[in-house]
């Protein structure tokens, strides 16, 4: 029957019926040395949520045999069952059993499987001095008796020195397992050791050598869909980039370690620090919403390795134990909610103010049209000329002199002469033929102005006559309008021009166009 099996390994549905076939003659036979057998079998070739029922039965199938070696074969079996669960503990227990059985028997190739699984959860426990001593029991055995086991050996107490901190030993047994591995004729191993003295130059402080090997190894991790040490890889290129300093290139790999965890549920103690250096990151670069997202990953990696029983009690305390999280995960996420809650102030305050200015640019603009209006339709104001009013309000004054003066006031402004630039008192004085202490006086009794006004309010007259009959001037700048009328500064022109119109000459500009396009 295992022979039927054997051939029709490949075949999964042909080599279950005969597993069936074979499971059903043991238990009407009552062979519990085949039953044992069959369940072995069953738990290699079945889903990993029934192997654990299987080890179970396997042991009871053997308990039964009272033979030592197949009930220690039973506890090893149902040792790793428990390993692969990621139950270290349980599994330990389990091969310290088989050993208690196997120890009996005279069969090496057990005893030092046996060892080897002791061993490895050691290992992965922390315990790397007890998995040491029993490495290179098995290193020796293995050396003369299988090449693939012995080259695994050797790849772990490689990892096991670095873990220790004697890395010139853990150097040693990469070389000595590359050049077994060529002696071999094992190639799939070679990247394992590079791989592994890549992680061993990091631990030196040579990152860029690290970093070389690292990748070098990667691809045929990558090959062989090894998502274990593809995460590991990809830790320590990323902390090597980040001890030289090189932040955007480190945190690209750390997010490759989580998409692992996301993707394969894969994740160990030492790899778990990527979540720091990506906090530590996000939280350097104020950036919140990032730092929060890695916060909330991190609890739930502590939780999957509390759950899985990765942490023990001889463990450091983490950086970022979950009390400390649980609190940066609270205070990132008020602060985000104040910053949220001042960006709905913000654009509730501005909607406001958006609705104000637009209301009272509406008022604005009906209160200018009407000021508009009133200039289009404004005639001139023609100054005093009443010679009896003259006479009474300037009794100190010559008579002759303010007829004179107010005859070249009609010329001064018939022939345009206001549009010279910067025209002052005294050159108007000059113009109107008279002197400065008599100006303010007629100047003021004629138009009722200041003498300053008086020229201005001409100056800002002509130019609305300008641009009521010619378009060029309409596209004049601002500082070329006070220029075509002689304004000596931009600045006396936009004042002048307000001061006389109630509005800035864009607006009325503005305005007129309008006017002009609707008639």
């Amino acid at each position: 029957m295992s022979d039927a099996v054997n051939l029709n390994q490949k075949d999964s549905i042909r080599t279950h019926v005969y597993l069936e076939a074979w499971l059903l003659k043991a238990k009407l036979q009552a062979d519990q040395r085949q039953l044992a057998t069959v369940y072995k079998i069953l738990i290699s070739k079945s889903p990993r949520q029934f192997r654990l029922a299987f080890a179970d039965s396997m042991v009871v199938a053997a308990q039964k045999t009272k033979d030592d070696l197949l009930m220690g074969s039973a506890y090893l079996t149902k040792g790793i069952v428990h390993y692969d669960r990621k139950e270290l503990k349980t599994a330990l227990d389990y091969y310290l059993r088989a050993d208690n059985y196997i120890s009996r028997t005279d069969n090496s190739d057990a005893k030092y499987m046996v060892k080897y699984s002791i061993a490895l959860t050691k290992y992965h426990i922390g315990f790397y001095d007890e998995a040491i001593a029993l490495f290179t029991q098995c290193m020796k055995y293995y050396s003369e008796e299988n090449d693939r086991a012995y080259l695994n050996t050797i790849h772990s107490l490689g990892i096991c020195y670095n873990k220790i901190g004697n890395f010139d030993k853990c150097s040693l047994m990469n070389a000595t397992g590359l050049k077994a591995s060529e002696d071999f004729e094992i190639i799939e191993m070679i990247p394992y050791f590079i791989n592994s003295e890549g992680i061993n130059q990091f631990s030196k402080g040579k990152y860029y050598e690290a970093i070389k090997m690292l990748l070098k190894s990667m691809p045929t991790i990558k090959r062989k869909k090894d998502f274990a040490n593809e995460a590991t890889t990809l830790f320590y290129v990323g902390k090597s980039y980040w001890k030289l300093e090189q932040y955007d290139k480190a945190i690209g790999y750390f997010k490759e370690v989580d998409q692992i965890f996301q993707t394969h549920n894969y994740m160990r103690e030492d790899i778990r620090e990527s979540y720091e250096f990506l906090i530590e990151h996000y939280n350097n670069n104020k950036n919140e919403q990032a730092e929060l997202i890695y916060v909330k990953k991190l609890l739930k990696v502590n939780q999957f390795l509390n759950d899985n029983k990765y942490y023990l009690a001889n463990k450091v305390i983490k950086e970022y134990d979950n009390t400390k999280l649980a609190a940066t995960k609270t205070a990132i996420e008020k602060s985000l909610r104040r910053k949220n809650n001042t960006k709905l102030i913000i654009i509730v305050s501005m909607s406001i103010m958006g609705f104000i200015m637009l209301y009272r640019y509406t008022i604005f603009r009906k209160k200018y049209r009407k000021k508009f209006q009133v200039l289009m339709t404004k005639a001139k104001k023609q100054p005093n000329t009443d010679p009896v009013t003259m006479m009474e309000a300037l009794s100190d004054i010559n008579p002759e002199v303010v007829e004179t003066v107010i005859k070249n006031m009609q010329r001064f402004e018939q022939k345009k002469e206001f549009l010279q630039k910067d025209l002052t008192q005294v050159k108007l004085a000059a113009l109107l033929d008279t002197n400065t202490r008599y100006i303010p006086k007629i100047v003021w009794h004629a138009t009722g102005k200041t003498t300053i006004d008086y020229m201005c309010d001409l100056k800002i007259e002509y130019l609305i006559e300008q641009l009521k009959t010619d378009s060029r001037v309409r596209n004049y700048t601002q500082k070329a309008l006070g220029q075509e009328v002689g304004f000596g500064s931009t600045q006396n022109f936009a004042r002048a021009f307000k001061s006389y119109t109630g509005m800035t000459s864009t607006l009325f500009i503005s305005e007129l166009k309008r006017t002009l396009k609707e008639t």
